[in-house]
C-alpha cells in the first residue's frame, strides 16, 4: 500500500521545480497540472485536485490519478469539505473510519464509492477570498498524513493559488485593455480588430457587413443638469438596451464619450442594416430612470434620441478605419438634417 510519508529531498526538488515553472511558464494551467501530479507521484496518492471558485461558483478544475468529478456538482461542492473550507479559509482533515459532519450523506456516499480513504482539504488564497481548494486524498486503507505531508501540501497551495491569482491578473489586465471601465462594452481597440477580422471574412466569403457610429442627442444636457453621476447611469443603460438589440455574433463598442460603434458581421443587405439601426434608435429613445446623489430628488427620468450612421462593407470599402469614418462622418449629416438613420454616401442604400 502506497506511504503518505514524505521524503524531504524529493519534495523540496519538486517544489524548486514547480516555482521554476510558475516563474517561467505562460501556461497557468500546465502548472497547476504538475501541482495535482506531485502528491500522486511522490506519494501515491489516490488522487489530487484543484478546483477553482469564482464568486461561489466552480469554476475550471484540474484532476490527478484517480480523482473523479464525473457528474460532481456544484451543490455537492458546497455540502462537501471543499465548501466548508470555501467558507471557513481553514484547511480540512478527514479520516475515512468515521462520518465527517461538515459533509452530506450523499457526499460521503459518493467518497465510499470511490474508494477514497484520508482526506484534505486546503484553501487557496486570493488575498482575503478563497479562489480555489487543492485536494488529496489517500487510498481506502491509506495511512494517515504525516506533518512534513501536510506542510508540502500547504506549500504546494500556496504555489498554486499565485497561478491562480497571476491568471486572474492576466484576465483582468485584459479586459481592462479591450473594454470600457464605465459600461463593460468592448473599446475602440477591440472593436476594430474584430471588425478588420470579419472583413477578412468577407473578401474570403463574399456578404456584407455594417458598421453604426452612435451618437446621443441630449446627452450632455443631462450631464450639465443632473451631474456626471447620472450621466454615467445613463451611459450603462444604453450599453444594456444596445445589447438587448444585437445578437451574439455583433459587437456594440464605447468609442468615448456618448459615441457607441456596431458591428453587424454577416448581414444579408444594406437595408437589413439599416433595420436594425432603427430598432436600436427605437430603444435607446426610451426613458430612462437615474439615481440622483442626494438632494430633494432620489432618481429623475430621462430621455435622450440617437443619431446613426451607417457604412456597410464592401460598398463603403473593406478597412475598418475607413467603415468607420464613413460612419461616423454619416452620423453627422444625420444630425445636422435631423435625420434618425443616414446611409453613408455611395452605392448603399438605406432607411433615412
Amino acid at each position: 500500500m502506497p506511504s503518505s510519508r514524505l521524503r524531504v529531498a524529493d519534495s523540496m526538488t519538486v517544489l524548486y521545480r514547480l516555482a521554476q515553472a510558475v516563474l517561467s511558464s505562460d501556461d497557468e494551467l500546465e502548472v497547476l497540472k504538475l501541482v495535482v501530479q506531485a502528491p500522486v507521484d511522490l506519494l501515491g496518492a489516490h488522487g489530487a485536485s484543484v478546483i477553482t471558485v469564482d464568486a461561489g461558483a466552480i469554476g475550471p478544475y484540474v484532476l490527478a490519478g484517480q480523482a473523479n468529478m464525473d457528474g460532481f456538482t456544484s451543490e455537492e461542492f458546497h455540502e462537501g469539505l471543499s465548501g466548508w473550507v470555501c467558507r471557513t479559509g481553514q484547511v480540512a482533515l478527514s479520516s475515512p473510519h468515521e462520518p465527517d459532519a461538515r459533509e452530506s450523506a450523499r457526499v460521503q456516499a459518493r467518497r465510499a464509492g470511490d474508494h477514497c480513504g484520508h482526506i484534505v482539504v486546503l484553501p487557496l488564497q486570493g488575498g482575503s477570498q478563497v479562489i480555489g481548494t487543492l485536494t488529496v486524498i489517500t487510498e481506502a486503507g491509506g495511512e494517515p498524513f504525516d506533518e512534513a505531508s501536510l506542510t508540502w501540501f500547504e506549500a504546494l497551495a500556496n504555489l498554486a493559488s499565485v497561478v491562480l491569482v497571476q491568471r486572474r491578473l492576466h484576465a483582468e489586465l485584459a479586459r481592462r485593455a479591450h473594454h470600457d471601465d464605465l459600461t463593460g462594452l468592448p473599446n475602440r481597440s477591440l472593436l476594430l480588430d474584430r471588425l478588420g477580422q470579419a472583413l477578412l471574412r468577407l473578401e474570403r466569403h463574399g456578404g456584407y457587413c455594417g458598421v453604426l457610429f452612435l451618437d446621443l442627442n441630449g446627452f450632455k444636457d443631462v450631464n450639465d443638469r443632473y451631474g456626471h453621476g447620472a450621466g454615467d447611469e445613463l451611459l450603462r443603460e444604453v450599453a444594456r438596451r444596445l445589447g438587448g438589440c444585437l445578437r451574439s455574433s455583433d459587437t456594440a463598442a464605447r468609442f468615448g464619450g456618448d459615441e457607441f460603434v456596431v458591428m453587424l458581421p454577416d448581414v444579408r443587405s444594406a437595408e437589413d442594416a439599416g433595420q436594425v439601426a432603427l430598432r436600436i434608435s427605437e430603444a435607446l429613445a426610451g426613458p430612462v430612470r437615474v439615481q440622483l446623489p442626494g438632494g430633494a430628488e432620489p432618481h429623475v427620468t430621462v430621455q435622450v434620441s440617437v443619431s446613426v450612421g451607417l457604412a456597410v462593407a464592401p460598398l463603403h470599402g473593406l478597412h475598418a478605419e475607413t467603415l468607420c469614418r464613413a460612419a461616423d462622418q454619416a452620423m453627422y449629416r444625420a444630425k445636422r438634417d435631423g435625420l434618425t438613420v443616414q446611409v453613408a454616401p455611395g452605392e448603399a442604400a438605406g432607411p433615412a
